[in-house]
Parts: C-alpha cells; structure tokens; sequence
C-alpha cells in the first residue's frame, strides 16, 4: 500500500533534476519496491514476533519500530550515500544512469519515512476494521491481539 505514495517522491525527483521518466527510471522503480518489500517485512516480522511472545497489539507495534529504526534508516541511508555519487557526476556516461539512481535514491528517501510512521498507521487501522467486523459478525468484544494472523496461527498450532 506504500508502493504509489513512493512514486510521487520518485517523480518530484525526476522533476527537480531536470530528468524525463524513461525506461531506466522504471528499472530504479522496481530496485526500489524491493527495497521497499524488505524493509516493510522486517517491521512486520519483528512485529508479529512481538504479538507471539505476549506483547499488546499498541506495545508489538511500537517496539518493532523502535527496534527496527536502525535496520531500516540504515539500509536506506548506504543505499542513498552508494547512489550520491552517481547524482552528482556530470560526465555523459553516468547521466544514461541518473534516471535509476533518482528513482531509488528519492523513492528511499521517501519510502523510509513511510515505512516507519505510515506502515504502523496501515496495521492499526487495518486491526481496527478487523476487531470491528469480528464483533458485528460475533456480537462479542475482541481485542486487538485476537484479530491478528499470528496469533490466530500461533494459536491453531497450540490446538494441534
């Protein structure tokens, strides 16, 4: 669900470098919602990780983020200072290039920030749509943690 928020930093980007959108753009494009993938899938794992040992659903949530602060803004952060060089070049070979390397570097930049504040804001709203429809569809009152996938694996497991 973060992927077209991303697109509009990769396009302000194209637009203040002065770069026309071609095919290599959308090369950097696809390189940056893998990047955009795994570091969504490292907040969530640690996440679901959380809820599995007991944690409340707010407290999961927010302790992924804090511990995996670092992973993320590292990742983005090497692959934005690996690309710098690249954007700053003016010879004529590397501005063949400068489309990807707007793509992946303004994308990430961007996409960081999504996927530390805007990716926990999805999960939160999307456990409340869960726990609401849980309780018309039962009548009963649920909480946050009953509603999630790991504990209703982790659970199933434990009925086996």
């Amino acid at each position: 669900m973060l992927i077209p928020f991303s697109l509009t930093a990769v396009a302000w980007g194209h637009w203040l470098l002065d770069f026309q959108v071609n095919v290599l753009s959308l090369l950097g494009i696809i390189a940056l919602i893998g990047i955009m993938v795994n570091d969504g899938l490292v907040l969530i794992g640690k996440f679901n990780s959380n809820l599995k040992e007991g944690m409340k659903f707010d407290e999961a949530l927010s302790e992924a983020g804090k511990s995996r602060f670092r992973a993320i803004f590292l990742t983005s952060l090497t692959t934005i200072a690996g690309l710098a060089p690249l954007l700053l070049e003016k010879s004529r070979q590397a501005q063949f290039l400068k489309p990807m390397a707007i793509s992946i570097s303004f994308g990430i930049a961007y996409a960081t920030i999504l996927t530390l504040l805007v990716l926990p804001l999805f999960l939160s709203f999307s456990n409340n749509i869960k726990k609401n429809t849980k309780w018309l569809a039962t009548g009963n009152d649920v909480t946050k943690e009953e509603v999630e996938r790991a504990i209703k694996e982790q659970n199933e497991g434990n009925e086996h």
